[in-house]
């Protein structure tokens, strides 16, 4: 396929998003994770050990992937085998509920479902941004915009997904360290 052709394509095709929805938990899935809640210490310190292990060239017991550059800083980590769909549903909300604790805003919480070839694909999304508690620059970004993903393959976990983005901007002031906010999160 030809330049033209492939731009063409990705120009006038149809989106492969078949719906796309607001997250809202029935009643059962929040009994469920309150339950579950009380394990969620162990959970995040085990993830926690894990991720600084990636870092230093270690496997861990959790498969994690570790993104840094300039503008964003963030990790992934995928299912694990002896974790429950549902318990990885409970981490996955159980980090938005760590990162709204440190004076985050919930901006969004959207689940997409896309088809692909092989497999439905389902995104949930927590989308959360620091406060905004002056208007004068500059502005305290705390650790950047902060999205967690929950990635799944015809209702099956794959992965989540956890980004830091960064203002890179003179009305804002430098963000706070990516380890400090890794440290709070899983701490």
């Amino acid at each position: 396929m030809g330049f033209f052709d492939e731009l063409r394509q990705r120009l006038f095709s149809k989106s492969n998003t078949l719906w796309q929805e607001v997250i809202r938990r029935p009643a059962r899935e929040v009994a469920h994770q309150k339950k579950w809640s009380a394990q969620g210490p162990e959970v995040l310190a085990s993830l926690h050990k894990a991720y600084h292990y990636q870092k230093a060239g270690i496997t861990g017991s959790w498969q994690i992937h570790v993104f840094h550059s300039r503008y964003a800083n963030g990790f992934a980590v995928d299912f694990p085998a002896e974790m429950s769909a549902m318990d990885f549903q409970h981490l996955f909300d159980l980090l938005r509920d760590r990162v709204l604790a440190m004076d985050y805003r919930l901006a969004n919480s959207d689940r997409r479902f896309a088809e692909k070839p092989e497999f439905v694909e389902t995104i949930e999304k927590h989308y959360l941004k620091p406060p905004i508690q002056k208007s004068e620059p500059p502005i305290d970004q705390h650790y950047g915009n902060i999205l967690i993903e929950l990635i799944k393959h015809d209702e099956e976990p794959r992965h989540i997904k956890l980004m830091a983005n960064i203002y890179n901007d003179r009305l804002y002031q430098s963000p706070r360290s990516f380890e400090e906010f890794m440290d709070r999160l899983l701490k």
